[in-house]
């Protein structure tokens, strides 16, 4: 790198004192004040409310004049953030270092944005007066002696303190009401004013950006000394920034040719993998001053388009006089822009758009400048890697520097907020407030996973109130099993107890390989668990739920349970409890009933077409910490008996719940809930209760066309606090579905129709309607811990039988020999 000087930072940095706990006084007199803003969702529900922001926007900055400069910043860095926890098996805890080490990799960026406005005071003949002014209102002088003092001050440089601090003050007035109507008029990008120690950081890292991130002491020296941690070598197109914690290169492209470009142009430079910072220098005009530089523009234009060389040769050759046709278009989008100017007010100002690439070595970053000028000339921009105007062009990417830029083009002030990046990612809470209010530790949130904007998503899904139901709805094939089996691991981390109801093995292998148990109450995979809900009747507590469950088993759509049969029924209940406990069975009971009853009971009795499922002596079932229960074979044959079964087990699950320790419990297919209104709104009572217990139902069904038929919907959709959408390319065809019945917008169907299956998943908060796209990279031992084909349940059978200790290590080492 050629040096051409080595300059210590506090000769640049402009700013020198706090005047208010949020203002600071620069050197050339002027005053800034700084902001972070959250900005508006990228993944937006409604992509009009970036329109909306930007009108906002538009809007609030007329307010501002030739006084105001402000200096919009994006910082786009590589963050390799993840989130805590522990586990309490290796299986799920090797997961979760897989994940982490994918998610730390550098890959992906935490994107801020900050905002500084400068107020610099009148000078010259206008300062003169104000001079006048302050001799005439404090000095109590006259017009004439007032204007003698001024004159002696302005000469003689006298009382210049006395003046200064008045007319700081008054300033600081006029700029703080600037500043109110400012954050008041932008709602939309929620801006936050940054005071004392947060703006003196946020000053720090711009002005340093080889020095770590780190909290500001109260300076005891003025703030350019006590703001630089560096010195910077200018060389003939990078810059070198040295300081005691290493070097930093850096070299900045500015971007021209950028007005009339569609909204967020620029946010396609976030998907670049560099680090880098997107500067929009904007120094305001008042419309006096604006339309005296459009009527100068104008003039010269007209005047250039006269060429009196030409004009001579056209009339000695009696020719008809030909002007520049180019020059006098120009001329005339001049006179546009003063017939907008005067008829509509359209605020006009010189505006930079500077890029800053960061790298740590020379070749890194030519390798960086190389992408960023590739997207920008992709997305049809014109870029110019700055060389003689480096260090200006530097220098005015400070807040409070703007006096040596002079790559400046004059625009309206809704081209420059079109085009300003506006869009944010939220990366999420950094902890679940739910579970740590109820276990009195911090509690992390579920998991962090990857956006589609090249960021980091703590995924929490708890809401307030302790609600964190997940429904997971999409078509078959579009990796709904592989993401599901991945959160429930996640659980781990919340020392969740775990219980999935699942449909044909798709949890068995994560379960097993973690610890947990596999029990099939169909007897297709292995010899079915008898479960008789009558064994509950050791404690008479249970009564009231064994009637109801059996009322459940009788009642259909045309048949229900008048009030006396349903006294009758309880009445059998209490009476088969005094005998023995080998008595308790439905064939039992049936004999206890009257014939109408034991008629329609004959079903689930042995003989009957459900006869298996229920009439059994003894119960089987078992409630632990890590269980899968097969349920596939009633899901798809027998969804009454699968109602049936899922409402014993969630009573059972209940009953062994503390209300303190979180548990989760997983429906692969929940479709058969929604065949049977009876059945429904035992699964909406289920969402309520178990909720109350400190539990969370995640369920997932790909028969989207049950729940359509579903009549109150609507209720069960305010009592799920996530939702997951699967990829769906068909979406956009079926509005009725996605958007009369699950209530979306446009914008969230389109993005369910782009997406990709296996990796993209719209996981949306029924609460704020927040809206993200995850994405998932699992790597191939991630997938052989997750997936339930037929070839790994065969492997997975193999070494689980063996016994060996190691077995899980076994069968995900065979797993990975077979995808190499």
């Amino acid at each position: 790198m050629l040096k051409l000087k080595r300059r210590p930072l506090a000769e640049i940095a402009p700013w020198l004192t706090s005047i208010t706990p949020e203002l600071i006084l620069n050197k050339d007199g002027s005053l800034l004040a700084n902001y972070e803003f959250c900005g508006v969702d990228a993944d937006s529900a409604d992509a009009s409310d970036i329109t909306t922001a930007r009108d906002q926007l538009d809007q609030v900055c007329r307010s501002f004049d030739n006084r105001i400069t402000a200096w919009w910043r994006l910082a786009h860095r590589r963050t390799k953030g993840y989130v805590d926890g522990e586990f309490s098996n290796g299986t799920d805890a090797r997961l979760n270092a897989l994940n982490q080490a994918h998610m730390t990799t550098g890959r992906y960026f935490r994107n801020t944005h900050s905002l500084s406005i400068a107020y610099t005071p009148e000078s010259g003949v206008a300062k003169f007066f104000e001079k006048i002014g302050y001799h005439m209102t404090v000095g109590g002088k006259k017009v004439y002696g007032a204007i003698i003092e001024a004159a002696k001050d302005t000469v003689l440089s006298r009382s210049a303190f006395a003046f200064d601090m008045e007319q700081i003050r008054s300033d600081t007035r006029r700029f703080e009401a600037m500043l109110d109507a400012f954050t008041g008029g932008v709602p939309r990008i929620k801006p936050t004013r940054l005071a004392m120690q947060e703006s003196y950081e946020a000053l720090h890292q711009i002005a340093n950006p080889s020095v770590p991130k780190r909290r500001i002491r109260f300076p005891v020296t003025l703030l350019d000394t006590h703001l630089s941690e560096s010195e910077i070598t200018v060389g003939a197109e990078r810059l070198l920034f040295e300081s005691a914690h290493g070097k930093r290169y850096a070299a900045i492209v500015a971007v021209k040719e950028w007005m009339s470009f569609q909204e967020a142009a620029l946010d396609k430079l976030l998907q670049v993998d560099a680090e880098l910072d997107v500067c929009i220098m904007f120094r305001f005009l008042d419309t006096a001053r604006a339309t005296a530089y459009i009527e100068k523009v104008r003039r010269f234009y007209k005047m250039a388009a006269v060429n009196l060389r030409s004009m001579v040769k056209q009339y000695l050759a009696k020719e008809e006089n030909e002007n520049d046709e180019g020059r006098e278009e120009l001329a005339k989008e001049a006179g546009k822009a003063l017939k907008r100017l005067t008829a509509e007010g359209v605020q006009h100002g010189f505006a930079n758009i500077s890029i800053v690439v960061y790298a740590d070595t020379e070749s890194e970053l030519e390798d960086s400048v190389s992408e960023v000028v590739g997207t920008l000339t992709n997305a049809g921009f014109g870029a110019i890697r700055e060389k003689t105007n480096l260090m200006p062009a530097w220098n005015s990417t400070l807040p409070g520097r703007w006096d040596k830029q002079r790559r400046l083009q004059f625009v309206e002030t809704p081209a420059v907020s079109d085009i300003a990046p506006v869009r944010s990612v939220l990366e999420g809470p950094i902890r679940n407030a739910w579970l740590s209010e109820k276990t009195g530790t911090e509690v992390p949130p579920l998991t962090c996973l990857p956006t589609r904007h090249r960021t980091p998503q703590r995924v929490d899904m708890h809401q307030p109130g302790g609600n964190g139901h997940l429904f997971v709805i999409g078509p078959i094939g579009a990796g709904k099993s592989v993401f599901l089996n991945f959160l429930v691991s996640q659980a781990d981390r919340h020392k969740a107890r775990r219980i999935r109801f699942d449909k044909d093995r798709s949890t068995r292998i994560p379960t097993l390989l973690s610890g947990g148990a596999f029990i099939d109450v169909t007897g297709k995979f292995q010899a079915s668990t008898p479960v008789n809900p009558l064994s509950l009747l050791s404690d008479p507590g249970n009564f009231t739920y064994v009637t109801e469950w059996l009322s459940l088993a009788i009642e259909d759509d045309s048949f229900s349970l008048s009030p006396q049969q349903r006294q009758d029924m309880f009445e059998a209940v209490k009476l088969l409890a005094s005998y023995s406990a080998d008595r308790w069975t439905l064939s039992s009971l049936s004999t206890m009933l009257h014939s109408d009853l034991r008629e329609r009971l004959q079903i689930w009795l042995v003989g009957g077409q459900y006869g298996h499922f229920f009439d059994h002596v003894e119960d089987a079932f078992a409630v632990s910490d890590n269980l899968c229960i097969e349920c596939g074979e009633l899901f798809q044959k027998f969804p009454r008996a699968a109602a049936l079964f899922t409402d014993y087990a969630f009573y059972r699950i209940s009953q062994s719940m503390d209300g303190i320790r979180y548990t989760v419990i997983e429906v692969e297919e929940c479709g058969f809930f929604f065949q049977n209104e009876r059945f429904y709104k035992r699964f909406e009572d289920w969402i309520t209760t178990i909720r109350k217990l400190n539990g969370s139902i995640w369920a997932a069904t790909q028969s989207l066309r049950q729940i359509a038929r579903v009549a109150n919907f609507e209720i069960l959709k305010e009592n799920i606090a996530n939702w997951i959408y699967l990829p769906n390319s068909q979406a956009k065809t079926s509005p009725e579905l996605y958007q009369e019945k699950f209530g979306l917008t446009g914008d969230q169907i389109q993005m369910i129709s782009d997406a990709v299956p296996n990796r993209d998943y719209l996981w949306i908060v029924s609460s704020t309607n927040q809206t993200r796209m995850l994405q998932t990279a699992f790597s191939d031992e991630m997938v052989a811990q997750l997936r339930s084909d037929g070839v790994a349940q065969s492997i997975c059978d193999k070494h689980y039988a063996s016994g060996e200790p190691d077995w899980q290590d076994r069968y995900v080492r065979e797993m990975l020999a077979r995808a190499a």
